[in-house]
């Protein structure tokens, strides 16, 4: 009966310490597109690069987070899965966004633009933001 506990207790211990490992690291989703909608005005949006729901998105500094549209020809540096790279620079998850620029616009809208969009929306009328320039990087959106 002793050894019926003493084993018991080591396979607790096993399957505890297996289930704590974590696996690799998941790329990010990057969604892109040329974006251009008519009668959408260009405004500040300063925050935080974040990863959201396994997307890269955009901490606002008023409070939401929402996934990022980069510009085409964003890309993830090459086996760096928290490094965006563009023609003319870089930005990392975790930096700060000021000055930014660019507008908020239901998912509905880019959809037909952007690849694997529903990947991280959950419905048409969420909310994604489309940046036009970042710390001084200019688009040509």
């Amino acid at each position: 009966m002793k050894s019926a506990a003493l084993l018991l207790s080591l396979l607790v211990m096993v399957v505890g310490v297996t289930g704590c490992t974590s696996g690799p690291e998941l790329t990010p989703i990057l969604l892109q597109g040329r974006i251009i909608p008519d009668g959408v005005g260009i405004e500040p949006l300063s925050g935080h690069v974040v990863v959201s729901d396994g997307c890269l998105a955009i901490a606002l500094d008023s409070g939401p987070t929402y996934p990022v549209v980069w510009p085409a020809g964003a890309a993830l540096e090459s086996g760096e899965s928290t490094l965006i790279a563009f023609p003319n620079g870089k930005i990392a998850v975790g930096d700060r966004l000021d000055p930014s620029a660019g507008f908020l616009i239901p998912a509905s809208s880019v959809s037909k633009s952007v690849v694997d969009i529903d990947s991280c929306v959950e419905a048409p009328d969420e909310i994604v933001a489309v940046l036009t320039s970042i710390n001084g990087i200019v688009f040509g959106q």
